[in-house]
Protein backbone atom coordinates (compact mmCIF):
# COMPACT_ATOMS: atom_id res chain seq x y z
CA UNK A 1 0.00 0.00 0.00
CA UNK A 2 2.49 2.42 0.99
CA UNK A 3 4.02 2.09 -2.24
CA UNK A 4 1.48 3.20 -4.47
CA UNK A 5 1.46 6.24 -2.52
CA UNK A 6 4.84 7.11 -2.96
CA UNK A 7 3.19 6.21 -7.20
CA UNK A 8 0.84 8.49 -6.94
CA UNK A 9 2.58 11.17 -5.24
CA UNK A 10 5.24 11.44 -7.66
CA UNK A 11 3.06 11.30 -10.58
CA UNK A 12 1.04 14.06 -8.73
CA UNK A 13 4.44 16.15 -8.21
CA UNK A 14 5.04 15.61 -11.85
CA UNK A 15 1.87 17.03 -13.27
CA UNK A 16 1.73 19.77 -11.15
CA UNK A 17 5.64 20.72 -12.24
CA UNK A 18 3.85 20.10 -16.05
CA UNK A 19 0.69 22.61 -15.02
CA UNK A 20 2.93 25.21 -13.38
CA UNK A 21 5.41 25.48 -16.22
CA UNK A 22 8.18 23.74 -13.16
CA UNK A 23 9.38 26.74 -12.50
CA UNK A 24 13.89 25.56 -11.75
CA UNK A 25 16.60 27.87 -11.08
CA UNK A 26 18.03 27.04 -14.99
CA UNK A 27 14.57 28.62 -16.53
CA UNK A 28 14.24 31.46 -14.08
CA UNK A 29 17.72 32.04 -15.42
CA UNK A 30 16.95 31.87 -18.66
CA UNK A 31 14.06 33.83 -18.01
CA UNK A 32 16.16 36.98 -17.17
CA UNK A 33 18.93 35.85 -20.16
CA UNK A 34 15.56 36.19 -22.64
CA UNK A 35 14.43 39.38 -21.26
CA UNK A 36 17.79 41.21 -21.34
CA UNK A 37 18.39 40.16 -25.24
CA UNK A 38 14.69 41.03 -26.31
CA UNK A 39 13.88 43.82 -24.40
CA UNK A 40 17.20 45.49 -23.46
CA UNK A 41 19.49 44.80 -26.07
CA UNK A 42 16.92 44.11 -29.47
CA UNK A 43 14.52 46.51 -27.85
CA UNK A 44 11.79 43.75 -29.38
CA UNK A 45 8.93 45.28 -26.72
CA UNK A 46 6.14 43.13 -28.82
CA UNK A 47 7.94 40.45 -26.44
CA UNK A 48 7.32 42.19 -22.93
CA UNK A 49 4.26 39.91 -21.60
CA UNK A 50 6.32 36.65 -22.34
CA UNK A 51 8.65 38.09 -19.65
CA UNK A 52 7.02 39.97 -17.62
CA UNK A 53 4.21 39.74 -15.10
CA UNK A 54 0.97 42.09 -15.62
CA UNK A 55 1.92 44.41 -13.17
CA UNK A 56 6.04 44.38 -12.52
CA UNK A 57 7.91 46.59 -10.31
CA UNK A 58 11.05 48.21 -11.52
CA UNK A 59 12.91 49.64 -8.37
CA UNK A 60 10.12 50.62 -6.38
CA UNK A 61 8.38 52.38 -9.00
CA UNK A 62 4.63 50.45 -9.81
CA UNK A 63 5.39 51.88 -13.36
CA UNK A 64 7.56 49.13 -14.33
CA UNK A 65 7.30 48.76 -17.94
CA UNK A 66 7.52 53.05 -18.49
CA UNK A 67 10.66 52.77 -16.09
CA UNK A 68 12.12 49.98 -17.45
CA UNK A 69 11.56 51.04 -21.17
CA UNK A 70 13.09 54.17 -20.05
CA UNK A 71 16.36 52.61 -18.85
CA UNK A 72 16.38 51.02 -22.15
CA UNK A 73 15.70 54.07 -24.27
CA UNK A 74 18.85 56.11 -22.79
CA UNK A 75 21.21 53.10 -22.76
CA UNK A 76 20.36 53.08 -26.57
CA UNK A 77 20.36 57.17 -27.10
CA UNK A 78 23.39 57.27 -25.32
CA UNK A 79 25.24 54.34 -26.58
CA UNK A 80 25.41 52.59 -30.06
CA UNK A 81 26.00 49.08 -30.58
CA UNK A 82 24.70 47.90 -27.00
CA UNK A 83 25.68 44.85 -26.00
CA UNK A 84 25.70 43.14 -22.57
CA UNK A 85 27.24 39.77 -21.38
CA UNK A 86 25.99 37.77 -18.71
CA UNK A 87 28.97 37.68 -16.14
CA UNK A 88 27.52 35.48 -13.64
CA UNK A 89 23.74 34.38 -12.51
CA UNK A 90 22.38 32.80 -9.42
CA UNK A 91 19.12 31.48 -8.74
CA UNK A 92 17.93 31.26 -4.89
CA UNK A 93 14.27 30.42 -4.57
CA UNK A 94 12.06 32.89 -6.47
CA UNK A 95 14.89 35.15 -6.92
CA UNK A 96 17.47 35.58 -9.83
CA UNK A 97 21.14 37.62 -9.24
CA UNK A 98 22.78 38.62 -12.47
CA UNK A 99 25.92 40.55 -13.10
CA UNK A 100 26.37 41.61 -16.37
CA UNK A 101 28.98 44.00 -18.56
CA UNK A 102 27.24 46.73 -20.31
CA UNK A 103 29.31 47.71 -23.97
CA UNK A 104 28.73 50.18 -26.29
CA UNK A 105 30.25 53.32 -28.08
CA UNK A 106 29.32 56.91 -26.18
CA UNK A 107 27.69 58.76 -29.52
CA UNK A 108 24.98 60.42 -27.17
CA UNK A 109 25.60 62.97 -24.05
CA UNK A 110 25.94 61.28 -20.78
CA UNK A 111 25.15 62.97 -17.82
CA UNK A 112 26.11 66.25 -19.50
CA UNK A 113 29.55 65.06 -21.63
CA UNK A 114 29.15 65.33 -24.92
CA UNK A 115 29.48 62.22 -27.14
CA UNK A 116 33.10 61.05 -27.59
CA UNK A 117 33.00 57.61 -29.47
CA UNK A 118 34.66 56.43 -26.86
CA UNK A 119 33.67 52.29 -26.29
CA UNK A 120 32.79 52.20 -22.75
CA UNK A 121 32.14 49.02 -20.53
CA UNK A 122 30.17 49.27 -17.35
CA UNK A 123 29.04 46.52 -15.13
CA UNK A 124 25.42 46.07 -13.45
CA UNK A 125 23.88 43.79 -10.87
CA UNK A 126 20.23 42.60 -11.43
CA UNK A 127 17.80 41.39 -9.53
CA UNK A 128 14.60 39.56 -10.34
CA UNK A 129 12.17 38.21 -8.36
CA UNK A 130 9.86 35.18 -10.92
CA UNK A 131 6.66 34.53 -9.97
CA UNK A 132 4.43 31.89 -12.21
CA UNK A 133 7.21 32.03 -14.71
CA UNK A 134 7.53 36.10 -15.01
CA UNK A 135 9.41 38.47 -13.80
CA UNK A 136 7.43 40.39 -10.98
CA UNK A 137 9.75 42.40 -9.61
CA UNK A 138 13.26 44.04 -10.45
CA UNK A 139 15.87 45.93 -9.06
CA UNK A 140 18.62 46.72 -11.09
CA UNK A 141 21.94 48.83 -10.55
CA UNK A 142 23.92 50.04 -13.18
CA UNK A 143 27.77 51.43 -12.57
CA UNK A 144 27.05 54.86 -14.23
CA UNK A 145 29.76 56.18 -12.14
CA UNK A 146 32.18 53.80 -13.45
CA UNK A 147 30.93 54.71 -17.40
CA UNK A 148 31.02 58.55 -16.74
CA UNK A 149 34.70 58.09 -15.37
CA UNK A 150 35.73 56.38 -18.76
CA UNK A 151 33.84 59.12 -21.06
CA UNK A 152 34.28 62.48 -19.18
CA UNK A 153 38.53 61.53 -18.93
CA UNK A 154 40.51 63.26 -21.70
Amino acid sequence: MRRSHRGLSLLVAVLLCTVSACETGASRKQLVRGYIDDLLVAERWERWDSYMAQQPTYNGSTLGRETFKAVAKFLHTTFSDVKIDVDDQKADGAWVTTRVTITGVQTGNFLNVPPRNRLVHFRAILFDRIEDGHVAEMWHQLDYWDALLQVATP
